[in-house]
Protein backbone atom coordinates (compact mmCIF):
# COMPACT_ATOMS: atom_id res chain seq x y z
CA UNK A 1 0.00 0.00 0.00
CA UNK A 2 1.46 3.35 -1.04
CA UNK A 3 -0.96 6.06 0.05
CA UNK A 4 -0.62 9.72 -0.86
CA UNK A 5 -1.36 12.00 2.08
CA UNK A 6 -2.87 15.31 1.06
CA UNK A 7 -2.33 18.58 2.89
CA UNK A 8 -5.70 18.08 4.62
CA UNK A 9 -6.59 20.47 7.38
CA UNK A 10 -4.18 23.32 7.99
CA UNK A 11 -2.35 22.64 11.24
CA UNK A 12 -0.04 24.68 13.42
CA UNK A 13 3.62 25.17 12.51
CA UNK A 14 5.91 22.68 14.17
CA UNK A 15 9.66 22.05 14.19
CA UNK A 16 11.51 19.39 16.13
CA UNK A 17 15.29 19.17 15.99
CA UNK A 18 17.26 16.41 17.64
CA UNK A 19 19.79 18.13 19.92
CA UNK A 20 23.06 16.63 21.03
CA UNK A 21 24.10 15.05 17.73
CA UNK A 22 26.11 16.63 14.98
CA UNK A 23 23.62 15.33 12.45
CA UNK A 24 20.52 17.37 13.17
CA UNK A 25 17.59 14.96 13.06
CA UNK A 26 14.72 17.15 12.05
CA UNK A 27 11.33 15.73 12.92
CA UNK A 28 9.95 18.28 10.50
CA UNK A 29 8.24 21.53 9.70
CA UNK A 30 4.47 21.44 9.86
CA UNK A 31 1.83 23.16 7.85
CA UNK A 32 1.98 26.93 7.77
CA UNK A 33 -0.68 28.21 10.18
CA UNK A 34 -2.98 31.10 9.81
CA UNK A 35 -1.43 34.47 10.64
CA UNK A 36 -0.86 34.87 14.36
CA UNK A 37 -1.15 31.17 15.14
CA UNK A 38 1.09 29.92 17.94
CA UNK A 39 3.60 27.09 17.42
CA UNK A 40 2.61 23.60 18.57
CA UNK A 41 5.43 21.25 19.51
CA UNK A 42 5.60 17.54 20.23
CA UNK A 43 8.15 15.62 22.20
CA UNK A 44 8.99 12.37 20.48
CA UNK A 45 9.86 9.57 22.88
CA UNK A 46 13.04 8.77 21.01
CA UNK A 47 14.83 9.93 17.88
CA UNK A 48 17.58 7.89 16.26
CA UNK A 49 19.86 8.61 13.33
CA UNK A 50 21.31 5.53 11.66
CA UNK A 51 23.26 6.31 8.53
CA UNK A 52 21.01 8.48 6.39
CA UNK A 53 17.77 7.42 8.11
CA UNK A 54 16.00 9.28 10.91
CA UNK A 55 13.53 7.30 13.04
CA UNK A 56 11.09 8.92 15.45
CA UNK A 57 9.51 6.56 17.98
CA UNK A 58 6.28 7.46 19.74
CA UNK A 59 5.22 5.59 22.87
CA UNK A 60 2.03 5.74 24.91
CA UNK A 61 1.23 9.15 26.42
CA UNK A 62 -2.59 8.92 26.76
CA UNK A 63 -2.87 11.76 24.25
CA UNK A 64 -2.39 12.77 20.66
CA UNK A 65 1.11 13.42 19.33
CA UNK A 66 2.24 14.96 16.05
CA UNK A 67 4.77 14.38 13.31
CA UNK A 68 5.50 17.18 10.88
CA UNK A 69 6.82 16.15 7.50
CA UNK A 70 10.20 17.83 6.94
CA UNK A 71 10.97 20.03 3.97
CA UNK A 72 11.91 17.97 0.94
CA UNK A 73 10.63 14.65 2.35
CA UNK A 74 8.06 12.92 0.13
CA UNK A 75 8.03 9.39 1.57
CA UNK A 76 7.95 7.96 5.09
CA UNK A 77 7.85 4.45 6.52
CA UNK A 78 5.46 3.72 9.39
CA UNK A 79 5.50 0.75 11.74
CA UNK A 80 2.71 0.65 14.31
CA UNK A 81 1.85 -1.74 17.15
CA UNK A 82 -1.53 -1.77 18.85
CA UNK A 83 -1.98 -2.24 22.59
CA UNK A 84 -2.82 -5.50 24.34
CA UNK A 85 -6.10 -6.19 26.09
CA UNK A 86 -6.25 -6.46 29.86
CA UNK A 87 -6.58 -9.68 31.82
CA UNK A 88 -9.72 -10.78 33.63
CA UNK A 89 -10.19 -10.99 37.39
CA UNK A 90 -9.71 -14.25 39.33
CA UNK A 91 -12.16 -14.43 42.24
CA UNK A 92 -11.15 -16.17 45.48
CA UNK A 93 -11.72 -19.92 45.07
CA UNK A 94 -13.10 -19.17 41.60
CA UNK A 95 -12.11 -19.66 38.01
CA UNK A 96 -9.00 -18.06 36.60
CA UNK A 97 -9.43 -14.85 34.70
CA UNK A 98 -8.66 -14.99 31.01
CA UNK A 99 -5.62 -13.54 29.23
CA UNK A 100 -5.90 -10.36 27.19
CA UNK A 101 -5.31 -10.53 23.45
CA UNK A 102 -2.13 -9.17 21.88
CA UNK A 103 -1.97 -6.01 19.80
CA UNK A 104 -1.20 -6.09 16.09
CA UNK A 105 2.00 -5.02 14.31
CA UNK A 106 1.63 -3.43 10.88
CA UNK A 107 3.73 -1.36 8.49
CA UNK A 108 3.29 0.83 5.41
CA UNK A 109 5.23 3.19 3.18
CA UNK A 110 3.35 6.44 2.68
CA UNK A 111 3.77 9.12 0.03
CA UNK A 112 3.57 12.45 1.84
CA UNK A 113 3.77 16.15 1.10
CA UNK A 114 6.42 18.27 2.80
CA UNK A 115 5.20 20.78 5.38
CA UNK A 116 2.15 18.75 6.39
CA UNK A 117 1.32 17.51 9.88
CA UNK A 118 0.40 13.93 10.72
CA UNK A 119 -1.28 12.98 13.97
CA UNK A 120 -0.12 9.97 15.95
CA UNK A 121 -2.22 8.01 18.42
CA UNK A 122 -0.45 5.28 20.42
CA UNK A 123 -2.92 2.87 21.99
CA UNK A 124 -3.18 2.27 25.71
CA UNK A 125 -3.17 -1.22 27.23
CA UNK A 126 -6.53 -2.38 28.52
CA UNK A 127 -6.89 -2.35 32.29
CA UNK A 128 -6.91 -5.59 34.28
CA UNK A 129 -10.22 -6.53 35.84
CA UNK A 130 -10.55 -6.96 39.59
CA UNK A 131 -13.15 -8.68 41.73
CA UNK A 132 -14.85 -5.33 42.25
CA UNK A 133 -14.32 -3.51 38.93
CA UNK A 134 -13.82 -4.08 35.25
CA UNK A 135 -10.62 -2.96 33.61
CA UNK A 136 -10.63 0.40 31.85
CA UNK A 137 -10.61 0.49 28.08
CA UNK A 138 -7.26 1.41 26.56
CA UNK A 139 -6.75 4.85 24.99
CA UNK A 140 -7.84 5.09 21.35
CA UNK A 141 -10.78 2.77 21.07
CA UNK A 142 -10.51 0.05 23.70
CA UNK A 143 -13.76 -0.75 25.53
CA UNK A 144 -14.01 -1.28 29.29
CA UNK A 145 -14.56 -4.69 30.84
CA UNK A 146 -17.77 -5.50 32.70
CA UNK A 147 -17.70 -4.99 36.46
CA UNK A 148 -20.50 -6.94 38.11
CA UNK A 149 -19.37 -9.75 40.52
CA UNK A 150 -16.17 -10.30 38.52
CA UNK A 151 -14.28 -7.83 36.36
CA UNK A 152 -13.45 -8.34 32.71
CA UNK A 153 -10.33 -6.83 31.17
CA UNK A 154 -10.48 -3.68 29.07
CA UNK A 155 -9.82 -3.86 25.36
CA UNK A 156 -6.50 -2.56 24.09
CA UNK A 157 -6.45 0.70 22.13
CA UNK A 158 -5.35 0.88 18.52
CA UNK A 159 -2.22 2.72 17.38
CA UNK A 160 -2.64 4.80 14.23
CA UNK A 161 -1.43 7.65 12.05
CA UNK A 162 -3.97 10.08 10.63
CA UNK A 163 -4.09 13.33 8.70
CA UNK A 164 -6.70 15.08 10.83
CA UNK A 165 -6.51 15.73 14.54
CA UNK A 166 -8.66 13.74 16.95
CA UNK A 167 -10.59 16.97 17.54
CA UNK A 168 -11.87 16.90 13.95
CA UNK A 169 -15.27 15.29 13.32
CA UNK A 170 -13.73 13.45 10.35
CA UNK A 171 -10.64 12.22 12.16
CA UNK A 172 -11.41 8.48 11.96
CA UNK A 173 -11.87 8.65 8.21
CA UNK A 174 -8.42 10.23 7.86
CA UNK A 175 -6.47 7.29 9.33
CA UNK A 176 -3.82 6.00 6.92
CA UNK A 177 -2.26 3.28 9.11
CA UNK A 178 -4.05 1.40 11.90
CA UNK A 179 -2.64 -1.31 14.19
CA UNK A 180 -5.46 -2.99 16.08
CA UNK A 181 -5.68 -3.47 19.82
CA UNK A 182 -6.25 -6.86 21.43
CA UNK A 183 -9.49 -7.86 23.10
CA UNK A 184 -9.97 -7.75 26.86
CA UNK A 185 -10.24 -11.05 28.75
CA UNK A 186 -13.29 -12.25 30.63
CA UNK A 187 -13.33 -12.44 34.43
CA UNK A 188 -13.45 -15.83 36.11
CA UNK A 189 -16.64 -17.14 37.72
CA UNK A 190 -17.28 -18.22 41.29
CA UNK A 191 -16.27 -21.85 40.70
CA UNK A 192 -12.92 -23.18 39.52
CA UNK A 193 -14.38 -24.50 36.28
CA UNK A 194 -15.78 -21.10 35.32
CA UNK A 195 -12.63 -19.68 33.76
CA UNK A 196 -12.83 -16.33 32.01
CA UNK A 197 -12.58 -16.27 28.24
CA UNK A 198 -9.37 -15.08 26.61
CA UNK A 199 -9.31 -11.86 24.66
CA UNK A 200 -8.78 -12.18 20.93
CA UNK A 201 -6.08 -11.05 18.52
CA UNK A 202 -6.01 -10.92 14.73
CA UNK A 203 -5.06 -14.59 14.42
CA UNK A 204 -6.49 -16.06 17.63
CA UNK A 205 -10.21 -15.81 18.28
CA UNK A 206 -11.47 -14.81 21.69
CA UNK A 207 -12.89 -17.67 23.72
CA UNK A 208 -16.03 -18.25 25.72
CA UNK A 209 -16.01 -18.60 29.49
CA UNK A 210 -16.23 -21.85 31.41
CA UNK A 211 -19.42 -22.95 33.16
CA UNK A 212 -20.11 -23.61 36.81
CA UNK A 213 -21.89 -26.91 37.52
CA UNK A 214 -25.58 -26.36 37.17
CA UNK A 215 -27.27 -23.50 35.37
CA UNK A 216 -24.77 -20.68 36.06
CA UNK A 217 -22.91 -20.71 32.81
CA UNK A 218 -20.25 -18.49 31.23
CA UNK A 219 -20.79 -15.97 28.47
CA UNK A 220 -19.68 -16.33 24.84
CA UNK A 221 -16.87 -14.43 23.12
CA UNK A 222 -16.95 -11.32 20.99
CA UNK A 223 -15.79 -11.47 17.38
CA UNK A 224 -12.85 -9.63 15.85
CA UNK A 225 -13.45 -6.48 13.83
CA UNK A 226 -13.39 -6.76 10.06
CA UNK A 227 -12.17 -4.52 7.24
CA UNK A 228 -15.55 -2.87 6.90
CA UNK A 229 -17.51 -3.55 10.08
CA UNK A 230 -17.14 -3.98 13.81
CA UNK A 231 -16.98 -7.44 15.30
CA UNK A 232 -20.20 -8.91 16.68
CA UNK A 233 -20.61 -8.94 20.43
CA UNK A 234 -20.81 -12.18 22.36
CA UNK A 235 -24.15 -13.58 21.21
CA UNK A 236 -24.99 -15.77 24.18
CA UNK A 237 -24.97 -14.64 27.77
CA UNK A 238 -24.52 -17.38 30.32
CA UNK A 239 -27.71 -18.90 31.65
CA UNK A 240 -28.40 -18.25 35.33
CA UNK A 241 -31.04 -19.10 37.91
CA UNK A 242 -31.58 -15.44 38.73
CA UNK A 243 -30.30 -13.57 35.70
CA UNK A 244 -28.91 -14.59 32.35
CA UNK A 245 -25.73 -12.80 31.30
CA UNK A 246 -26.15 -9.97 28.83
CA UNK A 247 -24.83 -10.20 25.29
CA UNK A 248 -21.86 -8.11 24.19
CA UNK A 249 -22.14 -5.01 22.03
CA UNK A 250 -20.78 -5.02 18.49
CA UNK A 251 -17.69 -2.99 17.72
CA UNK A 252 -17.97 0.17 15.66
CA UNK A 253 -15.73 2.45 13.59
CA UNK A 254 -12.58 2.86 15.66
CA UNK A 255 -14.06 1.59 18.94
CA UNK A 256 -14.44 -1.82 20.55
CA UNK A 257 -17.82 -3.09 21.65
CA UNK A 258 -18.89 -2.86 25.28
CA UNK A 259 -18.84 -5.98 27.43
CA UNK A 260 -21.94 -7.27 29.15
CA UNK A 261 -22.46 -7.59 32.88
CA UNK A 262 -20.61 -10.22 34.95
CA UNK A 263 -17.11 -10.35 33.63
CA UNK A 264 -17.31 -9.81 29.88
CA UNK A 265 -14.10 -8.52 28.26
CA UNK A 266 -14.10 -5.27 26.28
CA UNK A 267 -13.49 -5.23 22.54
CA UNK A 268 -10.20 -3.92 21.18
CA UNK A 269 -9.93 -0.71 19.18
CA UNK A 270 -9.01 -0.69 15.50
CA UNK A 271 -10.08 0.38 12.05
CA UNK A 272 -13.29 -1.24 13.29
CA UNK A 273 -13.48 -2.40 16.90
CA UNK A 274 -13.90 -5.96 18.14
CA UNK A 275 -17.07 -7.11 19.81
CA UNK A 276 -17.51 -7.18 23.58
CA UNK A 277 -17.70 -10.49 25.41
CA UNK A 278 -21.00 -11.70 26.84
CA UNK A 279 -21.55 -11.90 30.60
CA UNK A 280 -21.92 -14.94 32.82
CA UNK A 281 -25.20 -16.03 34.35
CA UNK A 282 -26.04 -15.28 37.98
CA UNK A 283 -27.68 -17.12 40.84
CA UNK A 284 -28.06 -14.68 43.72
CA UNK A 285 -28.04 -17.52 46.22
CA UNK A 286 -24.46 -17.81 47.27
CA UNK A 287 -24.03 -15.93 44.96
CA UNK A 288 -22.94 -18.20 42.14
CA UNK A 289 -21.99 -16.78 38.76
CA UNK A 290 -20.32 -17.87 35.57
CA UNK A 291 -17.29 -16.33 33.89
CA UNK A 292 -17.32 -13.64 31.22
CA UNK A 293 -16.49 -14.16 27.55
CA UNK A 294 -13.40 -12.62 26.01
CA UNK A 295 -13.59 -9.52 23.85
CA UNK A 296 -12.65 -9.59 20.18
CA UNK A 297 -9.67 -7.76 18.69
CA UNK A 298 -10.07 -4.79 16.39
CA UNK A 299 -9.13 -4.78 12.71
CA UNK A 300 -6.03 -3.21 11.16
CA UNK A 301 -5.33 -1.13 8.05
CA UNK A 302 -1.86 -1.17 6.47
CA UNK A 303 0.13 -2.48 3.53
CA UNK A 304 1.75 -5.23 5.59
CA UNK A 305 0.25 -7.00 8.60
CA UNK A 306 2.92 -8.78 10.63
CA UNK A 307 0.51 -10.32 13.10
CA UNK A 308 0.06 -10.04 16.87
CA UNK A 309 3.03 -9.25 19.09
CA UNK A 310 3.81 -9.02 22.78
CA UNK A 311 5.77 -5.80 22.17
CA UNK A 312 4.43 -2.65 23.82
CA UNK A 313 2.32 -0.31 21.74
CA UNK A 314 4.25 2.25 19.70
CA UNK A 315 4.46 4.06 16.37
CA UNK A 316 7.78 4.45 14.55
CA UNK A 317 8.08 6.89 11.64
CA UNK A 318 11.28 6.72 9.56
CA UNK A 319 12.45 8.91 6.71
CA UNK A 320 15.52 10.04 4.81
CA UNK A 321 16.08 13.80 5.18
CA UNK A 322 16.36 15.84 2.00
CA UNK A 323 20.00 16.88 1.47
CA UNK A 324 21.25 20.46 1.70
CA UNK A 325 23.06 22.14 -1.22
CA UNK A 326 25.54 24.80 -0.11
CA UNK A 327 26.90 27.55 -2.32
CA UNK A 328 29.24 30.44 -1.49
CA UNK A 329 29.69 33.84 -3.13
CA UNK A 330 32.68 36.12 -2.41
CA UNK A 331 32.81 39.84 -3.30
CA UNK A 332 35.06 42.70 -2.23
CA UNK A 333 33.38 45.90 -1.07
CA UNK A 334 34.20 49.21 -2.79
CA UNK A 335 37.75 50.06 -3.93
CA UNK A 336 40.94 48.58 -2.48
CA UNK A 337 43.71 51.20 -1.98
CA UNK A 338 47.29 50.48 -1.00
CA UNK A 339 48.05 50.85 2.74
CA UNK A 340 44.36 50.94 3.67
CA UNK A 341 41.93 48.34 4.92
CA UNK A 342 39.50 46.54 2.63
CA UNK A 343 36.39 44.44 3.23
CA UNK A 344 35.23 41.11 1.84
CA UNK A 345 31.65 39.85 2.05
CA UNK A 346 30.87 36.14 1.84
CA UNK A 347 27.34 34.82 1.39
CA UNK A 348 26.52 31.17 2.10
CA UNK A 349 23.23 29.93 0.68
CA UNK A 350 21.52 26.56 1.19
CA UNK A 351 19.84 25.96 -2.16
CA UNK A 352 18.85 22.39 -1.26
CA UNK A 353 15.52 20.97 -0.16
CA UNK A 354 16.73 20.04 3.33
CA UNK A 355 18.57 21.80 6.19
CA UNK A 356 22.24 21.34 6.97
CA UNK A 357 22.91 18.36 9.23
CA UNK A 358 26.51 19.07 10.25
CA UNK A 359 28.86 21.99 10.86
CA UNK A 360 29.38 24.39 7.94
CA UNK A 361 32.88 25.79 7.35
CA UNK A 362 33.95 28.68 5.12
CA UNK A 363 37.65 29.26 4.37
CA UNK A 364 38.82 32.57 2.91
CA UNK A 365 42.26 32.38 1.26
CA UNK A 366 44.07 35.64 0.48
CA UNK A 367 46.72 36.22 -2.18
CA UNK A 368 50.13 37.79 -1.47
CA UNK A 369 49.65 41.51 -0.97
CA UNK A 370 46.69 41.14 1.39
CA UNK A 371 46.95 40.46 5.13
CA UNK A 372 44.09 39.26 7.32
CA UNK A 373 43.05 41.81 9.96
CA UNK A 374 39.69 40.50 11.17
CA UNK A 375 38.88 36.84 10.45
CA UNK A 376 35.18 37.50 10.00
CA UNK A 377 31.93 38.33 11.73
CA UNK A 378 28.47 36.95 11.10
CA UNK A 379 25.46 35.61 13.00
CA UNK A 380 26.28 32.21 14.56
CA UNK A 381 29.70 32.11 12.89
CA UNK A 382 32.90 31.52 14.89
CA UNK A 383 36.01 32.71 12.98
CA UNK A 384 39.75 32.33 13.41
CA UNK A 385 42.46 33.98 11.33
CA UNK A 386 45.95 33.31 10.07
CA UNK A 387 48.19 35.78 8.21
CA UNK A 388 46.70 35.04 4.80
CA UNK A 389 43.50 33.13 5.56
CA UNK A 390 40.52 32.78 7.87
CA UNK A 391 38.30 29.86 8.83
CA UNK A 392 34.72 30.41 9.97
CA UNK A 393 32.56 27.59 11.40
CA UNK A 394 28.83 27.51 12.02
CA UNK A 395 27.16 24.79 14.10
CA UNK A 396 23.69 26.29 13.79
CA UNK A 397 21.49 24.78 11.10
CA UNK A 398 21.10 26.58 7.78
CA UNK A 399 17.57 25.91 6.63
CA UNK A 400 16.56 25.07 3.10
CA UNK A 401 16.44 28.28 1.04
CA UNK A 402 18.19 30.29 3.77
CA UNK A 403 21.22 32.59 3.40
CA UNK A 404 23.79 33.73 5.93
CA UNK A 405 26.73 36.13 5.55
CA UNK A 406 30.25 36.77 6.87
CA UNK A 407 32.27 39.99 6.67
CA UNK A 408 36.10 39.93 6.83
CA UNK A 409 38.61 42.80 6.96
CA UNK A 410 42.06 42.81 5.30
CA UNK A 411 45.03 45.17 5.02
CA UNK A 412 46.15 46.04 1.47
CA UNK A 413 49.96 45.93 1.05
CA UNK A 414 50.10 45.31 -2.71
CA UNK A 415 51.24 48.03 -5.08
CA UNK A 416 48.76 50.01 -7.12
CA UNK A 417 47.86 48.40 -10.42
CA UNK A 418 48.19 44.82 -9.25
CA UNK A 419 45.31 42.40 -9.82
CA UNK A 420 44.65 40.07 -6.89
CA UNK A 421 42.42 37.02 -6.56
CA UNK A 422 40.91 35.85 -3.24
CA UNK A 423 39.01 32.57 -2.88
CA UNK A 424 36.24 31.41 -0.51
CA UNK A 425 35.36 27.75 -0.13
CA UNK A 426 32.42 26.25 1.76
CA UNK A 427 32.33 22.72 3.12
CA UNK A 428 31.19 20.01 3.39
CA UNK A 429 30.98 19.54 -0.34
CA UNK A 430 27.78 18.26 -1.87
CA UNK A 431 26.29 17.02 -5.13
CA UNK A 432 27.03 20.36 -6.86
CA UNK A 433 30.68 21.07 -5.94
CA UNK A 434 31.04 23.71 -8.65
CA UNK A 435 29.34 26.34 -6.47
CA UNK A 436 31.22 25.42 -3.28
CA UNK A 437 34.05 27.80 -4.30
CA UNK A 438 33.93 31.46 -5.31
CA UNK A 439 36.82 33.65 -6.54
CA UNK A 440 36.88 37.46 -6.40
CA UNK A 441 39.07 39.72 -8.58
CA UNK A 442 40.22 43.11 -7.32
CA UNK A 443 42.51 45.74 -8.88
CA UNK A 444 44.56 47.70 -6.31
CA UNK A 445 44.24 51.50 -6.54
CA UNK A 446 46.78 54.13 -5.63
Amino acid sequence: MNMRISRGARGARHAAVLAGVSAVATAGLALSPAAGASPVHHRAAHVRVIGSTVSVTYTYTAGEQTFAVPAGVTSISVTAIGAAGGGGATPASGGAGGTGGEGEKVSSTLAVLPATTLYVEVGGTGGTGTTTAGGAGGFNGGAAGADTNTGGGGGGGASDVRTLSSTSPYTLASRVVVAAGGGGAGGGGSCVAATGGNGGSSTVAATSAGDCPGPDNGGSFGAAGAAGAGGAGGATGGAGVTTAGGIGTAGSLGTGGASATIGGGGGGGGLFGGGGGAGGGLNTTGPVYGGGGGGGAGSSFAATDQGPTAHAAEVVISYTPAPPDLMVYLKHRGLFHRHTQGTYDMWVTNAGAGPTTQDTTVTLTLPAGLVMVQAGTGTAWQCQKAASSSTCTRSAMIGAGSRTSITATVMVDAKAGRTLYATATVSPTDSTPGDNTSTDKVVIRA
